[in-house]
């Protein structure tokens, strides 16, 4: 019997709760307008960034190891150098945009 009352107690409050969370959720979600524009722009931006600094590491990979530095040294050079020149670029081009 006392089973049966937990039960019946659990119950109760799972209904509840059920009300509660069903009164506070709105019904709709208003409308807002994606600025595609900017969105564009902003994807944009990150292939190119991508894209400069694939193409920036290469060359800058084959100028190192062209001029008989180590292959992990050349390497580790160009992917830092590719990184600065990526976000100098980027930096440049946001500030063109503003």
């Amino acid at each position: 019997m006392s089973a049966q009352r937990q039960q019946h107690d659990f119950d109760h409050y799972d209904s509840q709760d059920n009300i509660q969370a069903n009164q506070e959720e709105p019904k709709y979600q208003e409308f807002y307008e994606i600025d595609t524009q900017s969105a564009k722009l902003r994807e944009l931006l990150f292939f190119v960034r991508i894209s400069l600094f694939c193409v920036s590491a290469v060359l800058l990979t084959f100028l190192f190891l062209t001029l008989g530095l180590g292959t992990i040294t050349s390497f580790a050079l160009a992917i830092l150098l590719g990184i600065a020149i990526t976000s100098t670029i980027s930096t440049f081009i946001l500030s063109m945009k503003k």
